[in-house]
């Protein structure tokens, strides 16, 4: 008899283990963490974006919120009831906005899709919101929620068309909290700075000495290579040269800037200014260096640079 009754209580036991594990997507779409997220992304997306203010915070609100989101709205779509579904929603996750954020997959799907999709490494410290979703949302029992559901499908899937709202993402800074460059642009102003770059692109040969003279006839728009664009937080740097990935040193530089909606020729010889370690971003109570570049916040007035580097207007 106690047998047959320890079988019974373990049989139980294990039910009621199965039903405490057992995921509810839908019945967490009322969660206040889901609809606190979901009304971030409607805002962000509608509101914040289209009038592009703080383009910054806004891209950082979206891959905060996003992530709290989808992974919920992708187990529901899967109809997933346990909790390894429920990690693996998450993991798919993860793994996906990781790989957005690698610049040659970004690059990849830009030339296949109709959007464009802006590769920023800063954006996986989002990551850790994966874990919050994971841990609060998916187990409540509560009446399900589809259409917020289809709501926040929408929500995951919109993307603003090119030039309405979207930002250019940060320089993918190294770790160290340094750059290594030579001319490079200080944001001394308050608000972001938006900026394109156009490097001369490597095979091309240049005679310096007619470069830095005339310059109009040592360049044409098939020396440049594509625009790389940026946005320079307040008191950030970016280099003017992107040496990463191993870019070669040339016995001079030109470079085409587009900021102010107006396009600036940078030139200058190697060693001028000279190669040295700058920080990422300056503290409040540092001033800019003296050997930085800084764009003015009026349009018309060429950027501020150090002695030897040569900036006009670049007119094709």
């Amino acid at each position: 008899m106690s047998d047959g009754s320890s079988r019974v209580s373990k049989t139980n036991l294990r039910a009621a283990g199965i039903r405490a594990a057992t995921i509810h997507p839908s019945g967490s779409f009322a969660h206040p963490l889901f609809v606190s997220a979901l009304l971030v992304l409607a805002f962000n997306d509608h509101v914040l974006k289209a009038s592009g203010a703080l383009p910054a915070l806004s891209g950082k609100l979206s891959d905060f919120a996003g992530l709290l989101v989808a992974p919920l709205v992708l187990a529901w779509l899967c109809r997933v009831r346990s909790t390894r579904g429920f990690a693996s929603a998450h993991i798919a996750v993860g793994v996906g906005f990781s790989l957005l954020q690698v610049p040659a997959v970004a690059g990849l799907l830009n030339g296949a899709l109709p959007v464009h999709i802006w590769a920023d490494p800063s954006d996986l410290y989002a990551l850790p919101t994966l874990l919050l979703s994971f841990l609060l949302l998916g187990r409540r029992p509560a009446r399900p929620r589809p259409a917020l559901g289809w709501v926040a499908l929408v929500f995951c899937t919109a993307t603003n068309a090119p030039g309405q709202g979207d930002a250019p993402p940060r320089y993918p800074f190294p770790p160290a909290g340094v750059l290594e460059t030579d001319l490079f642009i200080r944001n001394h102003l308050s608000a972001d700075l938006h900026v394109g770059v156009r490097q001369v692109r490597d095979e091309v040969t240049i005679d310096c000495d007619t470069m830095l003279q005339e310059p109009d006839t040592a360049l044409s728009e098939g020396s440049f290579g594509d625009e790389r664009e940026w946005n320079v937080a307040a008191r950030d740097a970016v280099p003017l040269w992107d040496r990463r990935g191993g870019s070669m040193d040339r016995e001079c530089y030109a470079v085409r800037l587009r900021a102010r909606d107006r396009e600036w020729l940078i030139t200058w010889r190697h060693g001028t200014p000279p190669m040295r370690e700058i920080p990422i971003r300056l503290e409040p109570h540092q001033s800019p260096e003296s050997g930085a570049m800084r764009v003015s916040a009026e349009p018309d007035t060429p950027p501020n640079v150090p002695s030897n580097v040569s900036v006009r207007v670049w007119e094709e």
